[in-house]
Formats: structure tokens, sequence, C-alpha cells
């Protein structure tokens, strides 16, 4: 008896989900200098989309092409729909531009209107799929990117954009020769601060930062690196490498011992991933190799991890978005702090 009124609990529970969840037609969108078999492709992928969805109690279809909210209600009003889904599709050039409404069939309100862009007819189930996303959450379209999901279109709107870049980790000395005065030891704390212009698939860096390590070792060094982005995505890999400038010396605990300084020139060897790339918010995870030649010590070879954040972005939509100034001040105080502690300490 208790497994029968379960069952029937929660048989109840499913019918009353389903009660609750508005029923949606989906109207064919309306060619505008555009051939009618896109517009059937498009009505049909995103009818399935929205059922993949589960956000609707029904999804309906429709042959009929309404071009104003009263006559898109009053269709779905009749087939028993909650909510009326309808737009047009135009042709621009080589690709396609989708409009599209989203309105409450009892009372004709506007829940969503925007649009999409793209750039031929392969990116339709792409498009289709995040435009079911934006009917669901009632967002605009460019807020539903996922990674590897920037359309053509998307990606011929992002424009540079520079930001501050802070990352810090571990640097692991490989080899380095006998004329070092000292063992700088096995592991060395880095913290790294950077300018970075962006730019589709390439990003420059001009960084700054300092290494600190056993018997007083100190590199305050200065490069300058390029990348190739493999992705517009908000996952992103990226490798490249380039040129520096250090400068390394030791003050021992020990004042017996002389303190002894030298500087140089280093190749970098870099690769890593940029996260979340078409947000306000950033996050890299970085490992690069370098080689440094200096006069005194010699050449000494070394591998870095590291992880940071950057101060800004791409939006969705392919604009910059820019943090307020308070920001960069925070970020610029947080690293002008951390390195006078290192300096002096």
């Amino acid at each position: 008896m208790r497994s029968s009124a379960r069952v029937v609990f929660l048989a109840l529970l499913g019918f009353g989900i389903l009660a609750a969840q508005p029923k949606l037609v989906v109207f064919e969108f309306e060619p505008v200098m555009a051939d009618t078999g896109i517009t059937k492709v498009a009505a049909s992928l995103l009818r399935d989309r929205l059922v993949e969805t589960k956000a609707f109690g029904a999804v309906l279809a429709s042959s009929a092409r309404p071009s104003t909210i009263a006559a898109a209600d009053s269709i779905a009003y009749a087939l028993g729909a909650d909510q009326a889904l309808f737009g047009s599709v135009t042709r621009v050039g080589n690709g396609y531009l989708i409009s599209y409404r989203l309105t409450s069939a009892s009372n004709g309100e506007l829940l969503l209107s925007d649009r999409a862009s793209l750039g031929s007819e392969s990116e339709l189930d792409v498009v289709t799929e995040r435009i079911a996303r934006s009917v669901r959450d009632r967002r605009p379209f460019g807020a539903t990117q996922h990674a590897g999901e920037l359309t053509s279109a998307e990606a011929k709107s992002v424009e540079p954009a520079s930001s501050i870049l802070f990352t810090t980790g571990y640097t692991f000395p490989i080899y380095y020769t006998k004329r070092f005065p000292y063992d700088p030891g096995t592991m060395l704390f880095t913290l790294d601060a950077a300018v970075s212009y962006e730019i589709n698939e390439f990003m420059a860096l001009a960084q700054m930062g300092i290494s600190r390590g056993e018997q007083g070792y100190q590199d305050i060094h200065f490069e300058l690196l390029g990348h190739k982005l493999l992705s517009r995505s908000d996952i992103s890999p990226y490798f490249g490498g380039g040129l520096g400038i250090h400068r390394i010396s030791f003050r021992p605990d020990d004042w017996q011992l002389p303190a002894k300084e030298d500087d140089g020139l280093s190749l970098t060897a870099s690769a890593g991933v940029l996260l979340f790339r078409n947000n306000i918010f950033r996050m890299v995870g970085s490992g690069k190799a370098t080689a440094l030649f200096m006069p005194k010590f010699g050449p000494s070879f070394s591998g870095g991890l590291g992880f940071g954040v950057a101060s800004a972005g791409f939006g969705p939509s392919g604009k910059i978005k820019t943090p307020p100034a308070c920001i960069y001040s925070a970020l610029g105080v947080f690293f002008v702090t951390g390195l006078i502690v290192a300096l002096t300490t």
C-alpha cells in the first residue's frame, strides 16, 4: 500500500509540475529576403531545443507567420498556449539575422525581444540552442554564450582590449652554473603584474615582477611576451614566448658572506589557458620555461607554474567591459604593497 501511495503521490507531483509550466507555441519565422527553407529549419531546430530545456509543459508548432504581437497572441490563445514565440529571418549578405519575440498570450505582454546574427546556415544549430536558453531564462542572446559558442558575427565584433593581469606561483631552478655564488634554493616564490593587449587570436604582455629564494636570492625582471590564442571561446589555450631583462642579487643573512649582483637577458617559452575570456572576470593558468644568460653568473634555466586574475575582458556581445577605476587602484595597491614587502624583507 505504501508503494502504491508513493507512486500516486509522485504521479500527482509530476502532473502538478507540468501543469505549472507554461505552454509555448513556436511560429514559423517570416522570411525577409531569405529562402523559406531556412526559416522552416530554424523553427524546427528551435522547437527541439526548447523541448530539451524542459522549461515548458508543451511546445506547440504553428505554420502561421504572425507579424504583430496581437496576431501571435490571438493564435496562441486559440491553441491553448500561454506564450508565443515568433519573429523573422533576414538575409544580410552571406549571413542571416534572426529576430525573435516572446509574448504572453493572456495579456499581450512582451516578455523578451532580441536578435541573433549568424554567418552561415552551419551556425543554425548553435544559434537556435542559444535562442532556446535565451527564451528559457528570458535573458538577452548575448548573455547565453558558453565555451565554444561564439558565432562568426560575434567574433568579428571583438575589439582590442587592454587589461591588468596579476599572477603568482613558483619558479623551479633546473640548472645553474658553478659561478652562482650561492644556492638560490629549489623553489622560488614569484609575483608578477602585467599590462596586456588582446585582439582576436593574439595577446601581448608587458610584464614585470619579482622572484625570491634562499640566501637572499632576488630576481627582479621585466618581460615582453606574445601569445597565440587558440580559441575565441571562454576557454582559450595559448602559447608563445618572448624576451626579458633580469637583475639577480644575493644578499645572505650571514654578514661574512659578500653580496653579489648580476644582470642579463632571458628567453622565455610560455603556455597556459585563459578562462572566462569573454567575461569581465577572467582567470589565467600558466607555465613557462626560462633561459637566463648573465655575464658574471653564466647561464641558468628554470621552469615555473602560476595562476592569476585579469581585470577586464570582452562581454558576450564582443564589447569591452572595463571595471571601475577603484578596481584598478585596488589591484595596483595590492601589487605595490607586495613588491615593497618583498624588497624589504
